[in-house]
This record gives C-alpha cells, sequence and structure tokens, in this order.
C-alpha cells in the first residue's frame, strides 16, 4: 500500500547551512519526525512527535541554530533541546500540562533564551494566547506580550536587541485586520476590518543596518512587500510598480510561519507570490523595487528559507509531482537561472507522466458580471481513447476552504479519477486565497449564496464547451467546502447528478461558535452573524433544513437521515480513525459511487 507522507516544514541552520525537514509519515502512525534533507538520516524520531496544535492548525515546530535544535513534542506539548549530531535529548519546558508551544525563536546571543507562541490551557472558558519567554536552563517562563486574543510570527531582529510580532482580535481572522508590532509596543501596520498585515521578518545587515523589518500588507487591495526601520516615521512600498503582478506576495495564515521571503545577499531577496492560486519565484531588489521572475516548473512553493547569500530551499508541487524539499542555487550574474536540485520527495516512485492530466486554469464571467475561477483537468489514460460519440462524466470539487485555494499541483486523489476516465473541475468558488483580498472578502455575510451561484454556472459554462457531459456531473467536497456544496444540491436539486460530502457542514449553525479558539467567530463572520442576530438566514442555508429538496444520490453523514425521511438516496461510511488505509477504503467506496451515479445509471 503507498505510505502517506506530508511535508510540513523546512528547517535551515544558519551556522552551517545544514537542511532539515519535518515529514509526517503513515509508516510511523502518523508521526511527525526531523530527518536532515540530503542524507534522509532522522534526527528526531519515536518516541517524539514532532508538531504543534497551536491556533488549532499548528506547524512552526522546530528551529535550529549553531547544531542547537529545539522542538515541540505534541505527545507531551513540552519543549525539549538536543544538540546535533548526537547530543542528548533534554526537556527544557516547564513542567505542566496547560502549555502549547509553537514557533519557537532563539536569542541570537542568549541561546539559552527562546521566545514562542504560548497557548495557556488552564484559563477558562477557552485558552489565553501569549508571547513567551523561556529560560531553558533553569525552565522558567515569562510573558513578554499578552492582551490579544491571537499572536503569530515572533522574530528577533539579528542583533538580538528587537523583537516583532503580528496580532489580532475577535472576532476578526489574522486576513481581517492582523497588526504588526515591534520593540515593546511599536505600532507599525494593519488595521482591523480594513487590512491586514500577513508576515514580517527582520533584514539582515540592509545598508548596515539590522533594524528594518520587511512585511507584507494588503494595505491597497493585493498582500504586497513594505519596509520599516526604527529611525523612520513610517513604512514605505518596496515595489517600484504596486500591483504590477496582480498577485498576493503570501496567503492567509492558517498556518503557523509560512514563510514566502528569503534574504540572499544584501538587499536582494527571493520571493513567492500567487496570482489567480498560481504560485510565483521571484528575485526581488530591496533598493530599486524591481521584482524579476525566475522560470521553474513549480506550481506550489511554500516554507521559503535561506541557506547561504546564494541559495534558498522551499517546499514545492508541479503538476506532474508531488511535494518536494527544493534546493535553489543562484549565480548572481544569472539571478534567474538557479539550479534546482530536489533533496526529498515525498513519492520516490512518481505517477507516469503518461496518465498524469495537466490542470487548466479558467476565468469566467457570471451573468451579474464579477468574475469567477476554475481549474479543468481532462481524463487521461495511455491505454483509452473516448469515443467520438462520447463525452466524459465530471466530478466538480471544491476545496475545504473557504478561505483557501485549490492547487494546480499534482495530487493523487485527482489523478486517482482522471486516470480511470472522470473529468475533473476544481472551482475556485468567491472567499478563495490567491485571487486578491476583494475576491476573498466576497463570501463575507453570502457563505452559501454567492459561492453556490460560481458553482452552478461555471458547471453550465465550461460544461457548454463539450470538454464533459453536463448531466453525468457529481459534486464533492469535504469540511468547509461541503457547505456550498450542499446547499447547491438542496437549492438545485436537478443540477448535478450526485454529490460526496466528507466531514460535512450542513447545519453551519451547529459551528457557531466554531470548534476551537481559532475559528471561533469564523463561520459568524462568512454567514453575516450568529444564528441568534440572523435565524432566518441560518434556516436559508442550511442544508439539512432542506433535504427533503435532494432528487439525486447522496453520500454524506449528518444529513443522512434528513435524506433517508424524505426518501431518498443516500451512502455513509464512517471511520474509527483516518489514516492511510482509511483513504484507501474511502476513495474506493467514493469510486464504485460515481461509477454508479454517472456511468451505470446513464447506461440503462
Amino acid at each position: 500500500m503507498h505510505q502517506v507522507v506530508t511535508l510540513d516544514d523546512t528547517l535551515v541552520d544558519a551556522a552551517n547551512s545544514v537542511i532539515y525537514h519535518i515529514s509526517n509519515e503513515g509508516i510511523k502512525a502518523g508521526r511527525s519526525v526531523i530527518k536532515e534533507s540530503t542524507s534522509g538520516r532522522e534526527i528526531v524520531g519515536d518516541p517524539y512527535n514532532v508538531k504543534t496544535v497551536v491556533n488549532s492548525y499548528g506547524r512552526a515546530a522546530a528551529t535550529i541554530s549553531n547544531g542547537l535544535l529545539y522542538f515541540n513534542n505534541s505527545e507531551d506539548n513540552r519543549i525539549y533541546r538536543k544538540l546535533i549530531p548526537e547530543g542528548e535529548t533534554v526537556l527544557v519546558s516547564p513542567d505542566s500540562n496547560n502549555f502549547r508551544f509553537a514557533h519557537i525563536c532563539i536569542h541570537p546571543r542568549y541561546s539559552e533564551l527562546i521566545v514562542c507562541i504560548m497557548e495557556d490551557h488552564s484559563c477558562k472558558p477557552e485558552a489565553v494566547t501569549s508571547l513567551a519567554c523561556i529560560n531553558t536552563e533553569t525552565q522558567t517562563l515569562t510573558t513578554l506580550v499578552s492582551g490579544s486574543d491571537f499572536y503569530v510570527n515572533p522574530a528577533f531582529s539579528l542583533d538580538g536587541s528587537k523583537l516583532a510580532w503580528i496580532q489580532w482580535d475577535y472576532p476578526n481572522m489574522q486576513w481581517h485586520g492582523a497588526q504588526l508590532f515591534a520593540q515593546k509596543s511599536t505600532f507599525i501596520a494593519g488595521t482591523p476590518n480594513t487590512d491586514a498585515v500577513f508576515q514580517a521578518h527582520w533584514l539582515p545587515n540592509i545598508e548596515q543596518n539590522s533594524s528594518t523589518l520587511l512585511f507584507t500588507w494588503d494595505k491597497d487591495g493585493l498582500c504586497e512587500p513594505w519596509l520599516w526601520s526604527s529611525e523612520a516615521a513610517e513604512a514605505r512600498p518596496v515595489l517600484r510598480r504596486p500591483h504590477s503582478i496582480e498577485g498576493d506576495f503570501g496567503l492567509p495564515v492558517w498556518w503557523l510561519d509560512d514563510s514566502y521571503f528569503a534574504f540572499l545577499q544584501d538587499g536582494i531577496c527571493i520571493c513567492t507570490t500567487i496570482t489567480r492560486g498560481v504560485c510565483a519565484l521571484n528575485i526581488l531588489n530591496l533598493y530599486t523595487g524591481v521584482l524579476q521572475p525566475i522560470p521553474n516548473p513549480f506550481v506550489t512553493i511554500f516554507r521559503l528559507r535561506r541557506v547561504t547569500d546564494s541559495s534558498v530551499v522551499f517546499i514545492a508541487t508541479t503538476a506532474k509531482t508531488d511535494a518536494q524539499i527544493i534546493h535553489a542555487n543562484f549565480d548572481e550574474s544569472r539571478w534567474t537561472e538557479p539550479t534546482l536540485d530536489v533533496l526529498f520527495s515525498v513519492d520516490p516512485s512518481p505517477l507516469d507522466e503518461a496518465y498524469v492530466s495537466h490542470g487548466t486554469s479558467i476565468t469566467v464571467k457570471k451573468t451579474n458580471g464579477q468574475l469567477t475561477y476554475a481549474n479543468f483537468y481532462p481524463p487521461k489514460h495511455p491505454d483509452y481513447i473516448p469515443l467520438a460519440t462520447e463525452t466524459p462524466p465530471c466530478i466538480l470539487s471544491l476545496h475545504s476552504g473557504p478561505t483557501y485555494y485549490s492547487s494546480l499541483g499534482f495530487t493523487w486523489y485527482r489523478q486517482y479519477y482522471t486516470s480511470r476516465g472522470f473529468a475533473w473541475l476544481d472551482v475556485e468558488y468567491s472567499g478563495s486565497s490567491g485571487f486578491g483580498k476583494e475576491y476573498r472578502k466576497l463570501l463575507d455575510g453570502r457563505y452559501g449564496i454567492i459561492d453556490v451561484e460560481d458553482i452552478v454556472e461555471l458547471a453550465d459554462y465550461v460544461g457548454s464547451f463539450g470538454f464533459f457531459d453536463r448531466q453525468r456531473i457529481a459534486l464533492r467536497s469535504s469540511s468547509g467546502g461541503t457547505l456550498p456544496e450542499l446547499q447547491t444540491f438542496t437549492m438545485h436539486p436537478t443540477a448535478f447528478a450526485a454529490a460526496a460530502a466528507h466531514f460535512p457542514v450542513a447545519d453551519p449553525a451547529k459551528l457557531v461558535p466554531g470548534p476551537d479558539k481559532f475559528s471561533r467567530h469564523y463561520i459568524g463572520r462568512l454567514m453575516g452573524g450568529t444564528p441568534e442576530e440572523i435565524p432566518e438566514a441560518y434556516k436559508e442555508r442550511s442544508p439539512v433544513l432542506h433535504a427533503n429538496k435532494i432528487k439525486r444520490p447522496l453520500q454524506a453523514e449528518l444529513i443522512v437521515q434528513a435524506v433517508k425521511d424524505s426518501g431518498g438516496k443516500v451512502y455513509f461510511t464512517t471511520f474509527q480513525a483516518i489514516d492511510s488505509a482509511a483513504f484507501k477504503i474511502l476513495y474506493d467506496v467514493e469510486l464504485a459511487f460515481f461509477r454508479e451515479t454517472l456511468v451505470d445509471a446513464f447506461s440503462l
């Protein structure tokens, strides 16, 4: 069986330029381990689990400097220290089951001091988040910054004299107005409910000054780079021509420390931009503001880190390969022509190119004049060709956002269907990331309305070109994408032949407040208020209350009984644990369901 491996993070020891990564491996019962990327040697493994669940989504579970590794162990939620390569693993955080730690920053001068995000779960009714300093020699903890609901992105200046961080408060998510602070409490940028800061990095010696911050801010509609220094009165934009690429320098903060910048020589940095859901690699001159694209095969690029003055490392996917650790080496005489070396791949035996379906991005102007987006993948198999008189069935997939996007990068589950005769349509419905702030904001207050419009109009438009059989199209999604899916299935009961919803949101009122601190007000913001404030809206947009309208087969969970009560046809599968074996069963059951509803039902 194909073991599921995911890449969580890249780590670089700046002192010796050794590259490491954190991977989550099915063969290790879902444990996350630290490996040296070049040799594959395991640095931290059993009995430790290098993860964190701070802000619910975690990441940023480890850091390393001068061979000194600090990491969070999710088995006991404690921080450990290890001197690489053969040093003893030592517990260094306070003895408490109440704390959760993430995004560890080692003080540049005093390596026994670390600053990190801390959640205190002894507080009621929910955990209190702060920035804390831990003396790892004495295992004592001091709270540095507190009072806001969320903190991310702690970062020391090069000399350790200054600390920067990003914070925000309820009822906002990060992208609704996170603010950047530095030093003790110097406000730099970000306005609640108006514009947000996404990430921040101290510059290494630009103009011999280590007190300058590079940060990304969507003040003017797109998330673009800005500079601030402790000597300047206010921040200034970096780009010579703002909005020149019509893309974002970063995505909304779900996972901690998603870096989109890496500094090379003084004033030169490598950065990632996202335009209409596709990542690009660029070189940016901070002195001149000139941005140059770097030709490369990657469509997703994340966890970008500096290695040396002339190299960076990142995680990337292409249209035909799953996630890889990429080491990019630059020659200053040819900045846009790096050598790209694969240090690690989650798929040592990738799918034969003859089976790989490549996506085409589609932009559609809806009847109301607004734009919406999708990626289309035709069926592909080297041993079969379609009949001249037949167009294929199609699976219309919705990402699990809502505030996320469908990558054009290789995924096994998409190819699982396209290699079996199904077309695939990824809908980047309103509210998706990677299409600018205004597109993301379209969903606020209209969750279950405008996204439903996008689904139906995209299916009609793309289907009108004969890319697939419009009568044989099914909906598919999981988590947050299932509310618009099920809403579409109930409000347009004959528009789609079937639907499969995994971990479905069939009643949004049950998710207000949200299931965890990070998403406590998320659904309420998308709906436009709480169930108490707008009860009629929740009734109108709760698929479970309209299940009697469903006329086509459905594979879902919470809505099962309602469908049965109305005489509908429903398939239902549950799992005790979600692992690679469970996903194998899920895909087998789902494939059988789609074959029955999209193929067999039309062959009678």
